[in-house]
């Protein structure tokens, strides 16, 4: 018995966390098409000050021009966190481009019990620094 609430417990585990992979691979990459496997239908996008609530389709564009503009060089993930109703989840980290670092944060939320990308925040001021 206990070794069968164990095998649930890691398919859950890897079920709940299969997203952040995948997204931190995109950002890797500057990969727009391994980030729409993991969007969900809206997603509130934020450029420093300026936030827009786009449909999928208009968040991919948005994001392929922003990755076509800043070319991505390194992406590190400095930490991730949980709600405590375990319904949502982000990721924080440091975006490397061309053009200087930006910190993001990502807020992943279940939709249909699948995690999928709410939200992500691009900030690009002066003080971030990354090693």
């Amino acid at each position: 018995m206990l070794q069968r609430l164990l095998l649930l417990f890691f398919i859950g585990l890897n079920i709940q966390v299969y997203s952040q992979p995948q997204t931190i691979a995109a950002f890797k990459k500057g990969d727009v098409s391994l980030l729409s496997n993991v969007l969900a239908d809206k997603v509130n996008l934020t450029f420093d000050d300026q936030s827009e609530i786009l449909n999928k389709t208009q968040a991919l564009v948005k994001l392929e021009g922003f990755f076509k503009e800043h070319k991505i060089t390194s992406f590190k993930s400095s930490h991730t966190g949980q709600s405590p109703d375990n319904n949502s989840f982000y990721t924080i980290g440091y975006l490397k481009t061309s053009t200087g670092t930006f910190r993001l944060f990502i807020k992943y939320s279940k939709v249909d019990g699948i995690e999928r990308i709410k939200e992500m925040l691009f900030n690009s001021n002066d003080w971030i620094l990354c090693s």
